[in-house]
């Protein structure tokens, strides 16, 4: 799956601030990259700097001893005509010729480098007009999401998931990791491994199948991706789900265990009250409940605007959209979620609405209380019908009743709205309050293809500094394929 968004954003507080941002890496939850390895000895400043000092050499010092590994790689790749190939590090570009060759007229050939003294070199070699160079930092790729997965059964009873993003910045990163053993004695179906724990309609729908480009502000209290071992299961009329995990807490981005004490658990009941056997009209409900005790007795809740991504402004650059909220790093012992969730579906309109609170035990005396809740709508003037997965509890892909290249087909049709609140002070916490308005138009090609174009207004009232409040409007838009 690829998901390639851009975004023009302003925000109002006295005076504007205009720039672009462009989404590229994994956000969910929200994390900062702070591996514990250093994995490259260099910053990049030096990196680019060494470069561009030997780039008029750097084929005498070097391509003696890349030759070989360099073919024996394009041997590998196979490139064929009409491909389009983005080669990441391509230095003096010999790598770039060869392919440019081998994709011909009807295909593309894309090299990136950190040095522009590297690509002036490589512009010496190319004479094909389909090749593209830029420079820029490979880890700041345009991608949202760039994801490649494998589903599978090894029997009739086990089966399995592995899913890799390769848009984080910097590496890439493991998703849902996971085995399924079915058909298990009371409890259905066992999955050790890392996966989404049950928690959140939002949250348990796939990124695929989002409504919005991201998922409502309240995901922020979300436990989301966890190393957990639980189980799932369902009636034999699949009107009921019950699931449930353990993991250890927290987990960094590794997926390492911080110390050796915390914990958690996640559970969700969703129940089908009424379902119509075409499935174009229903009625969904559910609860969940969450309980962490961290191992370093910190935790914190923040949350962008609906939009993450680099931006790029006219204060500076930063690797992501801040924060608008957060509550900071909290002493606390101890976090109970509680979340509601009700959806809808009648014909071309569907509703979808979830409400949630954070009871978090602060190490110094006294819960604080943070609620979230959001409720969104969509409409197909196309005439098609939001479909449910009932294994899962949740709203489902959208199939346009006439594919794009189709007689008379023109693909599907949403108009989207969704109203979201987010309040991260209590107490003695002054993390802030976020109200976020989303606008959206969803035009899906087939069911695999989708362009997305979103409007956002957000409202935060920062109380903890002396402005009450920032305006910010975004409009944003992405360009989705699955496959």
């Amino acid at each position: 799956m690829f998901q390639s968004p851009s975004a023009v954003t302003r925000a109002e507080n006295g005076s504007s601030n205009h720039g672009s941002i462009k989404a590229c890496h994994m956000n969910e939850p929200v994390l900062g990259y702070e591996p514990g390895i250093l994995r490259v000895l260099q910053s990049k400043e030096e990196t680019r700097s060494f470069y561009d000092k030997i780039a008029k050499v750097y084929d005498l010092l070097a391509e003696f001893s890349e030759q070989s590994v360099r073919d024996a790689g394009l041997e590998m790749l196979a490139t064929a005509s009409g491909e389009t190939i983005l080669e990441i590090g391509c230095g003096t570009g010999h790598s770039l010729v060869t392919m440019a060759n081998d994709v011909g007229q009807q295909g593309k050939v894309v090299g990136v480098d950190i040095s522009e003294n590297m690509l002036e070199e490589t512009r010496k070699l190319l004479i094909h007009e389909k090749v593209e160079l830029h420079r820029c930092d490979a880890a700041q790729l345009p991608f949202r999401r760039a994801r490649l997965a494998a589903v599978g059964d090894v029997s009739e009873d086990v089966s399995y998931m592995i899913e890799m993003d390769f848009a984080f910045p910097g590496r890439p990163s493991f998703m849902d990791v996971w085995v399924d053993v079915h058909n298990v004695p009371v409890l259905g179906n066992v999955r050790i491994g890392q996966y989404r724990v049950p928690f959140g309609m939002d949250a348990l729908t796939s990124v695929r199948e989002l409504t919005f480009l991201e998922r409502a502000s309240p995901f922020a209290f979300n436990p989301f991706r966890q190393i957990s071992i639980g189980f799932h299961d369902n009636n034999d009329a699949q009107t009921l789900t019950w699931s449930a995990a353990a993991f250890g807490f927290p987990t960094d981005v590794w997926g390492d265990n911080t110390g050796d004490k915390g914990y958690g658990m996640a559970s969700r009941v969703t129940a089908l009250p009424y379902y119509a056997e075409d499935g174009s009209s229903l009625l969904h409900l559910g609860v969940d409940y969450s309980l962490t005790r961290p191992s370093t007795q910190t935790l914190e809740y923040r949350n962008q605007p609906e939009f993450g991504g680099p931006f790029i402004g006219a204060t500076g650059n930063t690797p992501s959209v801040p924060f608008f909220v957060d509550t900071g790093v909290m002493s606390a012992t101890s976090s109970n979620l509680f979340n509601a969730e009700i959806a809808a579906v009648r014909n071309q309109a569907y509703i979808q609405s979830e409400l949630t609170y954070a009871l978090v035990s602060l190490t110094n005396g006294g819960t604080a209380t943070f609620p979230g809740y959001y409720a969104q709508a969509g409409y197909f003037v196309t005439g098609e019908t939001r479909s449910y997965n009932k294994l899962a509890g949740v709203l489902g892909r959208v199939k346009p009743l006439h594919n794009w290249g189709e007689p008379c087909g023109y693909g599907a049709v949403e108009l989207a709205a969704r109203y979201s609140y987010l309040d991260l002070t209590s107490r003695s916490i002054s993390g802030g309050r976020m109200n976020d308005v989303t606008l959206g138009v969803n035009w899906y090609l087939n069911q695999y293809t989708k362009f997305q174009l979103n409007y956002i207004r957000s409202i935060v009232d920062q109380t903890s500094t002396s402005t009450n409040n920032i305006d910010t409007n975004i409009v944003a838009i992405r360009a989705q394929l699955d496959f």
